[in-house]
């Protein structure tokens, strides 16, 4: 007895006894209203205003649901965007998935697997059900037929949303209601009411409801009248903010509170969006969360999130870490200033604190994010760093300059000039644009017929002023990478926020043209006795490519060792006067240590703020970005305007070293700076082409600028008294 008491006691102090709080503590719960066809200009509706009122509660953004490429014409369909959100990896689907059964699990599993990257299929359900978390979802898009899309998003890998749910079979039977006293008007004859479970449904850990009101009168619309569609529109607007308030009264404050976190999304722009809109809205609201603008480290920009960050924040605000291989990273808020931009600038001069606004966006505001990334995408996607401009300056150039005129001027830097300042227009001309479209085009085009006209009246100076635009481009977008890239961010030959490719740090398409404009920098500040400040030259730009790769500013490890091997080639040949094969060996294992040192640092980062080659390090994934990127570059290869950029590039650099017309060949013998410079052009535009997943866009963009620019330098342009532009170059 003695025995038997001894043990109770020694039990009773090893085993901790639950606390009040951890028996009484509430358990947390997630509602996810899904409005598929809603966009930015229902936002600015007055039958919204209700629902919109939430907003300064809570924060809002928009969404990219870019899904998965394919070879599929429906890959950027609607099931697509709610698989993506369900595996939290880049999918694809088509119409045919729905209806979700056996074979549909079967087609969807045999499409994503042609991927160049992996896609767990019921990913999210599963990760739920792992954890003891029930889902349900209610509601549903159908209209000549059933559409149950909604359940890609919370079912688990055998196709269900919750294996104890025994009316999960029957979504519509509490969902759908008769809204108007005439159904037969409402949009295929389906209209759809939330009643107040709905939404504040606390007997699941995680509800989805689907509101199909919208996108039923969003695929109707091309079918009536434009008056009809409208009124049709204002109705389901309508009946959404209704279904809220409904939703409202009837949550009930006596049981035990449950922390409850809303999210509102549309999985896709609306079908009658433009094609090239790849932004839906999101909101949240409720458990945690405080007033300002959406945004991830996936983004690093307020107001913009991705689809492949719901599946982590959903697992961040139940306290559970990410699924193993996950691309996203958890959503965070961005409070908003209360200043003006200027006081808010003089505010950090001064290291004085930056009030806070305690509300969020305004719907005019959150609509107006959409509208200003939708018009700045359009002039990013319409002229697009104008590859095929740049080649046609190429081979025009190389045709006017083969040419005999009778006159002393030669037009050869007509076509040169304009293709020198071009990747620094690109990168101004957004901040004084105009919003449309034509107005800035036109801008660009007069800065260019500026330059030509420059080049063929006043030929001396145009080497001074490719050298002058190279000089600033550098020191500009070095800049601009140190204070966050919003220069890149709007520039028109960069990466846009419709895409998804990338959304901050360094494009290949820059990191192509600084290279080029260090290569030609260098070869403009050696020449002749120039040659001794070589060590000067390499530390500045050391400096430049640490920027270029470091992931708080450039974050772009294949132009980082890209340039960082052209460089070091250039150092070895400005210092020796030769590149030995030892010496190749050598550079290519500094830069591995640098690329290794680099990756370290990015480990010993916290998992939200690592890079995707960090987090690819520690999910075994490296084989499958190389892999990746090898598949990308020949695809870019045989389908991409670039290629001919590349190509043109390079019969000009031909010419340039074996025609008449220029002395490239000459000055590389003669003068260690200008053969440095050609040398680490070479070595660093082979790195750029095979360590970047667009090496195509980066080799080229460096080979067009850097062609330009030494042809400039090294090319006879005639004055009137037929004296030489350059100097020569020193022996």
């Amino acid at each position: 007895m003695l025995r038997i008491c001894c043990v109770a006691l020694l039990a009773a102090l090893v085993i901790p006894t639950p606390s009040h709080a951890q028996t009484n503590s509430p358990k947390k719960r997630l509602v996810v209203i899904v409005v598929p066809g809603l966009r930015a200009d229902d936002l600015r509706e007055p039958w919204l205003k209700w629902l919109l009122e939430r907003v300064p509660l809570g924060a809002a953004g928009w969404m990219n649901a870019r899904t998965a490429r394919s070879a599929d014409p429906h890959s950027h369909s609607e099931q697509a965007a709610y698989l993506t959100l369900g595996t939290g990896s880049r999918s694809t689907a088509g119409p045919y998935a729905r209806i979700v059964n056996s074979e549909t699990l079967s087609r969807l599993r045999q499409d994503n697997s042609r991927l160049d990257h992996s896609v767990a299929i019921g990913a999210l359900g599963d990760y739920l059900q792992a954890n003891g978390l029930t889902t349900s979802v209610q509601g549903a898009a159908d209209d000549t037929s059933l559409d149950h899309s909604g359940l890609l998003i919370a079912m688990n890998s055998s196709g269900t949303v919750r294996e104890d749910l025994s009316d999960v079979g029957n979504w519509l039977s509490s969902s759908r209601q008769d809204w108007e006293p005439d159904p037969a008007e409402a949009p295929y004859g389906l209209l759809q009411l939330f009643v107040g479970d709905s939404v504040s449904d606390l007997k699941t850990d995680v509800r989805l409801v689907i509101f199909g009101d919208i996108v039923r009168a969003d695929r109707y619309e091309r079918l009536s009248l434009p008056a009809i569609a409208s009124k049709q529109r204002t109705r389901a607007l309508r009946q959404l903010s209704i279904g809220f308030l409904i939703a409202d009264l009837n949550r009930k404050p006596n049981p035990p509170h449950h922390p409850t976190l809303y999210i509102l999304l549309a999985p896709c722009p609306a079908d009658s969006a433009p094609a090239c809109d790849r932004l839906a809205p999101i909101m949240m609201w409720g458990d945690g969360v405080r007033p300002g603008l959406l945004t991830s480290p996936s983004t690093r920009t307020p107001g913009l999130v991705t689809n492949t960050d719901f599946l982590p924040t959903v697992a961040a605000y139940f306290g559970l870490k990410p699924p193993k291989g996950a691309v996203g990273r958890p959503m965070t808020v961005v409070p908003l200033p209360a200043t003006g931009k200027w006081e808010h600038w003089w505010r950090r001069l001064r290291r004085l604190p930056t009030l806070e606004r305690i509300a969020g966006p305004t719907p005019e505001q959150w609509a107006s994010m959409h509208d200003r990334w939708y018009s700045q995408s359009r002039k990013q996607s319409v002229f697009g760093g104008l590859p095929t401009i740049q080649a046609l300056l190429i081979i025009i150039g190389i045709v006017l300059a083969g040419r005999r005129y009778p006159t002393t001027q030669r037009p050869n830097d007509l076509t040169t000039l304009p293709l020198s300042i071009l990747p620094l227009a690109l990168l101004i001309l957004p901040v004084f644009s105009p919003d449309s479209l034509i107005g800035s085009g036109g801008l660009l085009a007069v800065t260019l017929l500026f330059a030509a006209g420059t080049a063929y009246w006043k030929p001396k100076i145009a080497p001074r002023l490719a050298v002058w635009s190279l000089g600033v481009l550098v020191l500009v977008s070095t800049l601009d990478l140190l204070t966050g890239a919003n220069l890149m961010r709007q520039a028109w030959m960069s990466y846009s926020v419709m895409e998804g490719a990338r959304y901050y740090g360094l494009g290949n398409e820059y990191a192509g043209a600084l290279f080029g404009a260090m290569m030609v920098l260098s070869a403009a500040w050696l020449q002749g006795g120039g040659i001794k400040r070589w060590p000067v030259v390499l530390a500045a730009w050391g400096f430049c490519i640490a920027v270029i790769g470091l992931p708080a500013f450039g974050a772009d490890a294949g132009d980082f060792l890209g340039a960082a091997i052209g460089v070091g080639a250039a150092g070895i040949v400005w210092r020796r006067g030769r590149l030995r094969a030892r010496d190749l060996a050598l550079i290519l294992a500094a830069a591995v240590l640098l690329l290794g040192a680099l990756v370290l640092f990015d480990l010993s980062r916290g998992t939200g703020e690592q890079s995707h080659i960090a987090r690819a390090i520690g999910s075994g994934g490296i084989l499958n970005i190389a892999l990746r990127k090898a598949a990308l570059n020949g695809y870019l290869l045989l389908h991409s305007v670039w290629s001919l950029g590349l190509i043109a590039a390079i019969y000009g650099f031909w010419r340039l070293w074996r025609g008449a017309e220029s002395r490239l060949g000459i000055a590389f013998d003669a003068d260690r700076g200008m053969r440095g410079a050609v040398t680490g052009l070479a070595s660093g535009t082979v790195a750029l082409l095979l360590l970047n997943d667009s090496g195509i866009v980066a080799a080229s963009e460096c080979l067009m600028l850097a062609y330009a620019g030494l042809k400039l330098l090294t090319t006879k342009a005639q004055s009137a008294d037929d004296s030489p532009v350059t100097s020569s170059p020193a022996a």
